[in-house]
């Protein structure tokens, strides 16, 4: 029969621990933002999208202004989902 001996923990494997154990314990004391009200949400999002309407408001044309993201218009994708407008 082996018998392993049992070493103490070299100062490396120290330094790993307590840096491991000061992680956990920094994860468990920051906590989220808040979440935004949907108003100030609805107020601050702009679409990707310029449109240019004709004098009756009717929709002539529609044009990407912003190349790296797509977001529709807040109204639109709201009136979709009716949950969402019964949740608000």
């Amino acid at each position: 029969m082996i018998r392993r001996i049992r070493r103490p923990l070299s100062v490396a494997g120290a330094v790993l621990l307590a840096l491991g154990a000061g992680l956990v314990w920094l994860a468990f004391q920051v906590s989220p933002p808040p979440m935004p009200a949907f108003e100030a949400v609805r107020a601050a999002h702009r679409p990707s999208d310029a449109r240019l309407l004709d004098r009756h408001g009717d929709l002539l044309h529609e044009l990407r202004i912003d190349p790296k993201a797509r977001r529709l218009d807040l109204d639109t994708a709201v009136g979709d989902l009716p949950a969402l407008v019964a949740a608000s």
